[in-house]
């Protein structure tokens, strides 16, 4: 009985299933995705670290020929004999210079991007920094072969087979072919090739590069930061340092992505459950009589609603299962496009997780279809069998009188009648529709927030107008003044501009490290600025500019995290020197900072330090009113030459990196779905709108109404819910959703104050003209099914 009913439900409105068919199977495939980029996200950065047995920080040492071994001795005999560290490993690596790397099929010299990154050549790695392949799988090396990190093949476009050139610094030219692409697992860019090649390269690069990657007690950048000061003073040497994050930027989009995977499932799911309710009460009021006989005869009513969601469960359980195949290598595909550098959990795991989370899914969909259907035994036996349909009661008319509203075109009337008379009816479609939109204008709002010059107002840099690019041969003279002569680079270029007559050029500021120390408590490292040309351009969220030497403002999220408010004293000191007294400040404002970990103080107007103790920092802005600035950019271009003046969206490329890319893939990604599931949902929604509403048509046709304000009405009934949607989803995203991200940039990069890009073209025109044409379009086609429509066929049935 139950197949028989199951070929009869699938026999009766072929489009109606395969539509239904299709959103159930989308859905479990999503389901399955989300599930597991949510496991993946938040298990990510520990695993890779297990895995790849990262350390906590590392000190870079660069060393020549002659001092080699004994600046070795002397910096682990300094390592040993420190307290905080729990463990170190040395390994050594190879500064390559960019004009020495030669990728086939790209020209590295036209890429500016490319020239920005710094690349090493190391051995492949068996005790520490290890790295793996694409599959996760580790690989071996010959000699003559290179792996290369993922992110260089996605720039370069190169493949395995491929040949790379290498020169090195005595002129000698290698040949190796890239034979394995891996996941990056700390910010290097690392050519990794055999032990034997190595040592066979070591001969032409007279300065190495030895990297010591420590494990400390209590891993924090202040105690690794404090570690860089004692190994300074202990052992003379310059080191640079790293500190890994446990909360990284990748991580931090791989939870949005996961976020985004998680509401379009959301919003799937509740569409299919509107669906399972709308079309299972159309089928019962078809079925009145025949359910009003089966009571008669004592068919228990659990068992007959069995029979009646036989469609929903085998939907339900079908799709999971093509869910479930679909979903896994999506699965992998999408961890992979927005999580590349971190290792996937095991596919057993993924598969557990991703299957349980869909036949949950299922399980749900078939408990509600069979919750519905507890409709049956409100209906009396009596009444059904009798022909009174009284399982539907009568609701109250409109309050709508077209004769006392003459005004308003008989379309109009119809379709704003229907809506009020029948709101509950539209309710869930309302619903879907705000989702579908405020999903499409969260990830275009993220996008282009992301992506925009004014995002970086976040990062201190107020204005910025163009940035130079030069080349290694360009930037020499430079350094050399500035290594003999002290004068910083971009003082240099500021000079040199105004001897050209260019209004443009760098707003200076200095930038370094200090203590942080607030109401007796150690906050650890800040970074500590002064010297800021226009402190009133940050985004300060209370408060004012710190004017005297004593004022400073703090950044929002430490301060919101320890009580720091107007008027708190906080102590900031140099690392290292403990025996120096610490300098007091007065918080005079809290300023909106992308602090990643590391806190932002910047001291007030009047501030100068006994000596200076950082570097100078810097962005570029032209000086001169906006109407003029296109053509001092066009002298910056003939000055330096075009290929090494960027725009500021060249800029944000490179600023964002790998991360550009990902944001993008994301925002087409999921505005394909949004607006593809709306298509099918409304299509499907106006055959069951059709259907039950075909006695109405029909009566309307045979009073006289026209066809084509029969149809006008129902495009106005359509027009009406999807406006009234657009309006909920751009309140929503305003509140709701920005709240949201806030959070997220809060929890993973130490952001607050984050906000949207006023979209005002988008959000209020392109937007509700995108909708509207998914809405109406399809409405359009199907309402030319009205004229097959009469009152005979209606009664017939």
């Amino acid at each position: 009985m139950f197949f028989r009913m199951l070929w009869h439900d699938l026999r009766d409105k072929k489009g109606l299933n395969v539509i239904l068919f299709l959103f159930m199977t989308v859905a479990s495939a999503l389901v399955f995705v989300s599930a597991a980029q949510i496991y993946s996200s938040f298990t990510g950065v520990a695993r890779t670290k297990a895995a790849c047995k990262i350390a906590d920080g590392v000190l870079v040492c660069n060393c020549g020929s002659a001092d080699r071994e004994s600046k070795r001795a002397e910096t682990e005999a300094a390592l040993q004999a420190d307290a905080v560290v729990v463990s170190f490993v040395r390994q050594e690596r190879i500064y390559l210079k960019t004009a020495g790397i030669d990728f086939a099929h790209f020209e590295e010299s036209e890429s500016d991007s490319f020239m920005g990154k710094s690349f090493y050549l190391c051995p492949q790695q068996t005790d520490a920094n290890l790295v793996y392949g694409l599959k996760d799988e580790p690989f071996y090396l010959h000699n003559g072969q290179v792996a290369v990190p993922l992110n260089v093949k996605i720039q370069t476009g190169a493949s395995i087979g491929d040949k790379l050139r290498i020169t090195t610094d005595m002129g000698s030219i290698y040949e190796l072919e890239i034979a394995q692409f891996y996941k990056r697992s700390d910010s290097y860019n690392r050519l990794i090739v055999s032990a034997g090649d190595y040592d066979l390269l070591c001969g032409d690069f007279p300065v190495r590069q030895d990297l010591y990657q420590i494990t400390l007690k209590h891993p924090s950048y202040f105690e690794m930061t404090e570690l860089y000061s004692r190994m300074f003073d202990r052992t003379g040497q310059v080191f640079g340092m790293n500190f890994y994050m446990r909360q990284s930027q990748e991580q931090a989009l791989s939870s949005i992505v996961a976020l985004f995977l998680t509401a379009i499932s959301i919003f799937m799911i509740l569409l299919i459950f509107m669906t399972i309710r709308f079309t299972l009460i159309a089928a019962l009021k078809e079925e009145e009589r025949s359910i009003g006989m089966m009571r008669a005869i004592g068919v228990d009513s659990f068992g007959f609603r069995w029979l009646f969601a036989a469609k929903y469960i085998a939907f339900a359980l079908a799709g999971g299962l093509i869910g479930t195949a679909v979903g896994f290598p999506l699965c992998k595909r999408v961890l992979l496009e927005f999580c590349p550098n971190a290792l996937f959990p095991p596919d057993a795991v993924l598969l557990l997780i991703g299957t349980g989370a869909v036949f949950l899914i299922a399980a749900l969909m078939i408990l509600f279809a069979l919750t519905v259907m507890g409709r049956i035994r409100r209906g009396s036996v009596m009444e059904a069998l009798r022909g009174e349909s009284r399982m539907e009661r009568f609701g109250k008319s409109s309050p709508l009188r077209l004769h006392r509203t003459r005004w308003i075109p008989v379309p109009l009337f119809l379709a704003v009648s229907d809506i009020l008379t029948r709101l509950k009816r539209y309710l869930f479609l309302i619903v879907s529709y705000t989702l579908g939109a405020a999903i499409l204008l969260l990830v275009v709002n993220l996008r282009v927030s992301l992506m925009s010059t004014d995002f970086l107002r976040y990062d201190m840099i107020s204005n910025l107008d163009f940035c130079l690019d030069l080349s290694k041969a360009q930037m020499k003279p430079y350094n050399d003044v500035q290594r003999y002569e002290g004068i910083p680079f971009w003082q240099q270029i500021n000079d040199e501009l105004a001897e050209a007559g260019i209004p443009a050029g760098a707003k200076l500021y200095y930038l370094g490290s200090r203590a942080l120390t607030f109401d007796g408590n150690s906050l650890g490292s800040c970074r500590f600025a002064y010297g800021m040309p226009e402190p009133e351009k940050l985004l300060f969220r209370e408060g004012t500019v710190p004017q005297k030497a004593g004022e400073c403002a703090v950044s929002c999220y430490t301060a919101d995290q320890y009580g720091i408010r107007i008027g708190s004293v906080i102590e900031v000191s140099l690392i290292g020197f403990e025996e120096e007294e610490p300098e007091q400040f007065v918080v005079t404002g809290l300023i909106n900072y992308l602090e990643q970990n590391t806190p932002l103080v910047l001291a007030g107007r009047e501030y100068l330090p006994e000596y200076v103790d950082a570097y100078p920092s810097h962005y570029c802005a032209i000086n001169i009113n906006a109407e003029d600035k296109e053509t001092v950019f066009a002298q910056l271009c003939e000055h330096f030459g075009a290929e090494h003046v960027q725009t500021p969206a060249q800029f944000m490329e490179d600023y964002m990196g790998e991360y550009a890319m990902i944001v993008t893939t994301m925002m087409y990604a999921v505005s394909a779905v949004v607006l593809v599931v709306l298509t099918l949902m409304t299509v499907l929604y106006q055959n069951l709108f059709l259907t039950e509403d075909k006695p109405e048509t029909a009566l309307l046709r045979a009073l006289g109404f026209p066809d084509g304000t029969i149809a006008a009405s129902q495009l106005l009934r359509m027009l009406h819910l999807i406006t009234a949607s657009i309006a909920a989803a751009i309140v929503l995203v305003k509140t709701g959703g920005l709240a949201l991200v806030r959070m997220l940039m809060g929890i993973y990069v130490g952001l607050t104050g984050f906000e949207f890009e006023p979209l005002r073209l988008f959000t209020y025109l392109l937007m509700p003209l995108m909708l509207l044409a998914v809405v109406l379009i399809p409405t359009a086609l199907l309402l030319m099914r009205i004229r097959h429509t009469d009152i005979r066929s209606s009664c017939e049935e």
